[in-house]
This record gives C-alpha cells, structure tokens and sequence, in this order.
C-alpha cells in the first residue's frame, strides 16, 4: 500500500490524534499562563508534576538555629524543605495543609535538607489527581535533579533523552554544581532505543558508573551548597530582616533567632578639622635694623615667625561607639545612643633671643609716644613690643594651644518602610529624631620672660591666657537609608541637629615686675590681656549641626559585619581662641601702666564667631545579638 494514501479508519485515527495534538497545544499553553502567575489557591486541576515539591506544611522548631521553621517534606524524595518568605506569603495560613510550590530550590550536600523560594503556592487538599508516574521515576532514581529542572525541555522526547533532566542555560547556573555535573554527564550518554520511558531508567541497564545513582557523595567534592546566611530572612544585618512577619508566631520566631534586638558599632576615626586662626604674634628682623623699625609688620624684612594663619588644623584620630536596641518583635521602632570623641590637638612654639637677635611682638599701637618727646603723641600705626634686640634687651616667648571635641546623642529610629514607605525589597528608611550634645573647647597661652641689658636691670614675666567654650544642646532629626547584597552592605545617613551653643570666653593677663632693689610686683594685664578686656564673657546663640555619612558593610558572620565610612558634620556658630585677640592696644596700659593714663581704652572685647567642620574615614566592627 502506497505509504501517503489512508484507509478510512486510519483517517480517523489520524484525526483523533490531530485532535488530542491540538488539544495538548492549548493544554501547555493554559499551564504555562498558570505558572507565570503567584497565587495561592484551595484547589487546582493542574497536573501535580509542574510542581517542584508536593507535602504537608508544619511549623517546627529548630533546636540547632533556636528558631521556628515553615517546613514542606515532599513526599516523593522525604526531602524537608524550610519554606522561605516573599513579599507577599503569609506562611502562617498554609500550616497543616498539603501543598503543591514551584519556585527557586537548593538543597544542603548531605540532600536531607534544602530550602525554596516559592513563585507559586496552591493548597491541594481536595485534590485527588494522582502524582504522574514520570515524575515518581525520575525523582526516585535522581534525587540529586530538583524538580525545577525537571520540568525544563531542551530536546525532544524522540531522541530518547529525559527532557525533563536537561535543564536550560539559563537555570543551569544557578543550580547546586553537583546537579550541573549529574545533567552534563547524561548529555554525553548515546541516544536510547525508541520506546525507552526516562533516561534515568536506562542507567540501570547500561555500564554506567552506579555512584552517580547510588552514592553522588563521592562524585561531588565542592564546598556546601547552602543559601547565604540561610535563611536569609532571618539575618540581623539585612534590612528586611522580620519585616514580612504574617503573624506574632512568625515575628517570635525572628525575635528567637535575632536574640534580644542589640546592636554594638565601635569604630576608629582619622578626621581632620578646620583649624583654629591665630593673628601675627612673633616676628623677627635682619641684624642691623633700627630699633623703632625692628619687627614691625609692612617694615622691609620683617618676617613672621608664629602666627598670621590656621594652627590646629591636622589629622586626628579618634573613636566611636553606637549601642542600640530594637523595640518589638517587628523591630519597627528601636532606640541608639553615640558617643564620639576626637583625640586633643595641641600645638606649642619657643623661640629665644640672647641679645644678639632681633625679636618681637608687634601690635597696632593706637597712642604711640613720639620717640623724641614722650609728651607728643604720634598717629597710630603698626609697632611692636621688644623681646630680644642687640645691647638693650634678651628673652624668650612661648605659645602653646589646643583644641578638644567631643559629642553625644541619643535617638529614636522608626522604620518607614513598615508605616507604609515605598521601599524597595531588601531596602529600609529609617526616620530619626533625638537629642544631640557637642562641645568644643579651645585654649591659647602666651608667655614673654625679658630682662633688659642696660642699667635698669628690670625682669618681665609676662602672661596672657585665651579660652573659649562651646556647648551645643539640640533636637535632632534625619533618615538613614540601608540596602544590603549579600554580604555587602550599604548604609546612607543625613541628619541636622537644631539648637542653643553657650558660649563662654575666659581673658586673663598679668605682669611680674622684679627690679633689682625694689623687688617684684604684680601688675594686671599682660601684652594682648589688659584691664580692659580681661574677664569672663558668655552668651547663648542659635546654631545648627548638619551631618552626613556613608558606611560600607561586609558581614564577616551571621551577627559581626566590618564597616569602613566616611563623615562629613558642620557647626554652623563657634567662638576660636585665636579669634578673640585683638590686636589693637594702648600702650600706656603696658605695665607698669603710665600715669596719667590717656587714650582708648584697648584692647577690647568683642565676641568674633566663625564656623567649624570635621570630617574624615573610620573602620570598625558591627555586632548584633
């Protein structure tokens, strides 16, 4: 018989069979729509083989991890399955129910145990479709391939390969090794005698190594295939961590594994702050130069030794120490307190004159006398006060100044993303409100020890003596952003601290006269310190502290993660002791003072504010328990 032609009952048969092909067609193309979509349902009619793993869900607890567990035991391999939470699975509901879940699977080396991601859950209870025979085979005789695999097609049935064991490019890679190997072997199988039902059923039949069936524990020799931190919604550091809590049970069982909701963050700072100005306080000459040009400042060689710019202004190291506590299983609403402090930076200069060097004070002389007549005075203009000149006069001035920084505060953090924030998955807001304490304190001394060379013999001990306080009490408030990959971390943090600084200004100055037959006597005042500035100033303003940071993670355990960030914080409103000289002076009020006195009375006091930064890197250690 001519092989195109048909007998009336092969027609149809060949139409029967078109009609079962069709029908098969739609059938694919409708389970394919269904598995595309997440839903938990009561029933299903579909074929219990598109599944991954078909069981009986169980709330345990797990004595080794000290936390509650959602387990599925598939009920074809016995494999126990920790169900794994999503952004929109109640798990709670599905306990005592049996359910049929496709999704994202891995299982531990010792394959007793894995985990799944579930993409599609579906109570089946009433369901009395039987599980299909292929899937019974393959999963008995390859427990190594999951299921998800096993739905996969990348050849056709014909070649007598089990399609349903070669998994796609795409999910191959993201499956445990030793399952990669197992698929790659069976690819280099030659093709079956038609007729043969699975390829792992011809295995048996065919002088194949039996371990890759019996005993894969000795084919596989890679590290422990395990999810990272398994599971990961239960990790301390990670910003979703109890956030999808169905229940109080679910969020007890967090609180179990996450312990009592600590936190400690120590870290090692290296900033750098602005410095501190200072105006021109030591100045020298070229030999030779007249006595009443001799370190004046706009004179022809006079040369600043210390002083005209920033003193105070280098790296400094320092440290950190956050401790908080979360407040509820959901960790919604947790409470931190800082403290950080910068080490003191301080600075100290000396310089000598035995009489054969010029050197000075110089200041703005507002009643200079006229060299020639004491009585006639002069216009004011710059001068400068002797510590050392050639056959008159031999001395010595020291400076020494320093700086101190600390800060506290406590805070109140609330969890937007869980008030109803649009957040990210894996990404948390954290609102901040509190209360911030800082201080900053400066010092700058001065003290001249002269002794003149000619018949005078008089002695000066001279002392001027600068402080300056501030103290910030303010309402804090600002958002912290945290992200998490793995076991990398990102945290972002603004904030700005709004409040009253006191300030205080403390000027104290005095003179030891000794004369040779007359004693010592001590006059008040020093050089830059007189009578009519000296005394203890202080005044509260408004002032604002705006705070930046980025700090990078990486989880070394479980519970310690290493930081490494950067800071960026700003005063707005601060006194500097090097700002409240003024330089401008009577010299009449140099002791001993003249009398009669005559002329403005200088220097002054005037508070003179400025602004102040800090910034720089830290690295430290994060542990929560």
């Amino acid at each position: 018989m001519n092989v195109l032609s048909l007998s009336p009952h092969g027609a149809s048969v060949a139409g029967f069979l078109t009609c079962w092909l069709v029908f098969g067609v739609v059938a694919a193309d409708a389970a394919e729509k269904s598995r595309n979509t997440a839903s938990t349902t009561q029933s299903t009619n579909r074929d219990l083989g598109e599944f991954d793993i078909v069981g009986k869900c169980s709330r345990e607890w797990n004595e080794q991890r000290n936390h509650f567990e959602f387990v599925v035991r598939d009920q074809l391999s016995d494999i126990r399955y920790v169900l794994m939470s999503g952004p929109e699975l109640d798990r709670q509901p599905l306990v005592g129910h049996t359910v049929a879940i496709q999704g994202e699977n891995k299982l531990r080396v010792d394959r007793r145990e894995g985990w799944i991601r579930p993409d599609v859950i579906e109570i089946i209870d009433r369901q009395t479709k039987p599980v299909s025979a292929s899937r019974n085979r393959s999963l008995r005789h390859a427990p190594q391939q999951t299921r998800h695999q096993s739905k996969q097609t990348s050849k056709p049935a014909a070649s007598g390969r089990a399609s349903r064991l070669q998994p796609t490019p795409a999910n191959r890679w993201s499956k445990p090794r030793r399952q990669v190997e197992f698929a790659q072997f069976l690819e280099t199988l030659p093709p079956l005698e038609a007729g043969s039902d699975s390829q792992v059923e011809e295995l048996n039949t065919k002088s194949t190594p039996k371990t890759f069936i019996d005993d894969l524990e000795t084919v596989y020799d890679g590290p422990e295939i395990r999810p990272e931190f398994e599971p990961q919604v239960f990790d301390s550091n990670s910003p979703d961590f109890c956030r999808n809590c169905g229940d109080q049970l679910t969020c007890e069982a967090c609180r179990k594994q996450q312990g009592s909701g600590y936190w400690l963050r120590g870290e090692y700072l290296y900033w750098w702050t602005k410095g501190m100005e200072v105006p021109p306080i030591v100045t020298t000459s070229p030999m030779g130069t007249a006595q009443t040009e001799a370190g004046i400042l706009g004179e022809a060689g006079t040369q600043i030794l210390f002083g005209n710019g920033e003193i105070l202004g280098e790296e400094r190291p320092g440290g950190r120490l956050r401790i908080g506590k979360w407040l509820g299983d959901r960790r919604v609403v947790g409470i931190e307190g800082e403290y950080f402090r910068l080490e003191d930076d301080s600075t100290t200069y000396l310089a000598e004159s035995d009489g054969t060097t010029i050197l000075t004070v110089p200041f703005f002389n507002l009643n200079p006398r006229d060299p020639l007549n004491p009585a006639l005075f002069a216009p004011a203009r710059e001068d400068a006060f002797l510590i050392g000149f050639p056959n008159t006069i031999a001395g010595s001035i020291g400076i020494d100044a320093s700086t101190a920084l600390d800060s506290a505060s406590a805070r109140l953090l609330v969890d937007l993303c869980q008030l109803g924030a649009p957040c990210k998955s894996k990404h948390r807001v954290d609102l901040l409100v509190g209360y911030r304490h800082m201080t900053l304190d400066d010092h700058l001394n001065l003290r001249a020890q002269l002794s003149s060379l000619n018949r005078t013999n008089q002695a000066f001990d001279i002392r001027d003596h600068f402080a300056t306080e501030n103290e910030f009490n303010g309402v804090e408030m600002g958002a912290q952003w945290q992200t998490k990959w793995n076991r990398i971390s990102l945290e972002m943090l603004s904030k700005i601290a709004l409040g009253n600084v006191n300030q205080v200004v403390t000027i104290d100055g005095s003179t030891l006269l000794t004369q040779l037959g007359a004693g010592t006597t001590i006059h008040p005042g020093g050089l830059f310190a007189q009578r009519t500035n000296v005394g203890r100033y202080e005044r509260n303003e408004f002032a604002v502290i705006p705070e930046l940071g980025v700090t990078i993670g990486f989880n070394v355990t479980e519970k310690l993660r290493a930081t490494l960030g950067y800071a960026f914080i700003y005063w707005s409103r601060v006194l500097r002791a090097g700002d409240q000289i003024d330089r401008e002076i009577n010299q009449d009020l140099l002791a001993p003072e003249a009398l009669p006195f005559t002329g403005p009375d200088r220097p002054a006091f005037a508070y003179q504010a400025t602004d102040f930064w800090m910034q720089g890197f830290s690295v430290g250690l994060d542990y929560r328990w």
